[in-house]
């Protein structure tokens, strides 16, 4: 593939002396050459901001630019203001890309209403090594990633890396950019990609290695803690899944299930509930009485919502799912 469109690559960074050389490196090791770096410094206080300007002394490519106001929000709309490229990626300063990620999602990237994705790699250099739940959801994301099923299971996780994307400069624009202030902004993205009508085509094979450490942002701030994950894509799931004839069925009686009963009560959206916990069942929560999941009857204006932690429970439910011949991402949706 000819280099012929420019690829502008999103660089949001705080403190990350550490890592960002070896980001850069990584980038400017890329087979795919005419792209545009914009690195953007949300008011670092360590050594990072030189390390960027150092190498923007030697690559013209790469461009630094100081975030006026702090938030990786504002640092994403800043810098793509200042973009030019036809084609828009992003990357987190503390990874880095196989030398063909840019030449591969741009491949794929052949005209609007497309955005690419590749597969992921965790890892990290700590004296504690990978977290249990990075190894697990690695494992999840890419047998998604692969089977390009992103926007069936968007309503489980963030099923589009943050940093491992590319879509035309237009569908971007058309998703709404950085223009929203809601958190967690790469999950609001992903959901604002589905919801623009996107297809996703993916690299069925590694191309973003992306590091577990302490410092992470998604571990130390509160706005990416669970609580904001139901009242950032239950919303989004009643537009883009549920029309007017829709009926929304809750499956679960534990924790989430109840944050979402709970929002659904407060929007005033008519459901019913079910459960297989036959300890709750016949209690009224939030005014809406739980009923046995063995005398619901499926209708295919239904559209369920699964919100049920435990791996056996799910193994459990994904096999009457099967029965019934139901499909995901069409009448039903996991919710964790």
């Amino acid at each position: 593939m000819s280099d012929t469109r420019l690829i502008s690559i999103l660089l949001p960074f705080y403190n990350e002396e550490n890592y960002i050389r070896q980001c850069l490196r990584s980038i400017q090791g890329q087979s795919y050459t005419n792209w545009e770096l914009i690195a953007i410094d949300d008011q670092s206080t360590d050594g990072s901001p030189e390390i960027v300007r150092e190498m923007q002394k030697k690559d013209g490519r790469i461009k630094y630019l100081l975030n006026p106001e702090k938030g990786v929000i504002k640092a994403l709309s800043n810098g793509f203001k200042e973009s030019r490229g036809d084609l828009i990626t992003r990357m987190d300063a503390d990874d880095y890309k196989t030398p063909d990620n840019l030449m591969e999602l741009a491949g794929l990237v052949s005209s609007e209403g497309t955005i690419a994705t590749g597969m992921v790699k965790y890892f990290s250099d700590e004296a504690d090594g990978l977290q249990g739940g990075y190894a697990r959801y690695e494992k999840w994301i890419n047998n998604v990633i692969r089977d390009e099923a992103c926007f069936s299971h968007v309503y489980k996780e963030c099923t589009i890396p943050s940093p491992c994307w590319m879509v035309c400069r237009e569908d971007l624009i058309k998703a709404g950019a950085f223009n929203s202030e809601r958190y967690p902004e790469d999950y609001d993205l992903n959901l604002r990609f589905h919801q623009a009508g996107l297809k996703v085509r993916s690299v069925k094979k590694v191309i973003h290695y992306w590091r577990d450490h302490n410092r992470r942002v998604t571990r130390n701030d509160h706005r990416y803690s669970d609580n904001f994950f139901i009242d950032l894509k239950l919303p989004y799931f009643i537009d883009n899944e549920c029309d007017d004839g829709s009926n929304i069925v809750l499956w679960g009686a534990g924790k989430k299930a109840k944050e979402v009963a709970k929002r659904l009560v407060s929007e005033q959206f008519p459901f019913q509930w079910i459960s297989n916990n036959k300890r709750k069942l016949g209690l009224d929560i939030y005014g809406v009485r739980l009923k046995a999941q063995k005398d619901y009857v499926f209708k295919p204006h239904h559209k369920i919502i699964i919100a049920i932690s435990s791996p056996q429970d799910q193994q459990s439910i994904q096999s009457i799912l099967d029965e019934w011949k139901l499909k995901v991402g069409n009448n039903y949706w996991w919710f964790c």
